[in-house]
């Protein structure tokens, strides 16, 4: 499958959450456009809400696999409805 038909689907996905026809109890998180696999976990993750402004990712750059499975596995143990961007902190 290539990089279209699978950010439409995401995009797809996401409206439908975004649409309350899931309910209430979701989060959708969108990793950085980069990542370090061989990254170190550094623990300096943070999260924001989607804007049309997208600097935050320019700004930040890359995280490593092990900070973005970190942040995904909090918010599965501390839901935060909504859809979070992860970046670096």
């Amino acid at each position: 499958m290539g990089t279209l038909p699978r950010g439409v689907a995401h995009a797809r996905l996401r409206d439908h959450l975004e649409s309350g026809a899931a309910g209430a109890h979701w989060t959708y998180l969108i990793p950085p456009p980069a990542f370090d696999p061989d990254g170190s976990r550094t623990a300096r993750v943070g999260t924001t809400g989607p804007s049309a402004d997208k600097s935050v990712f320019a700004a930040t750059g890359s995280i490593s696999y092990a900070d973005f499975a970190i942040s995904a596995a909090h918010r599965a143990t501390s839901p935060t409805a909504g859809t979070l961007l992860i970046h670096a902190a």
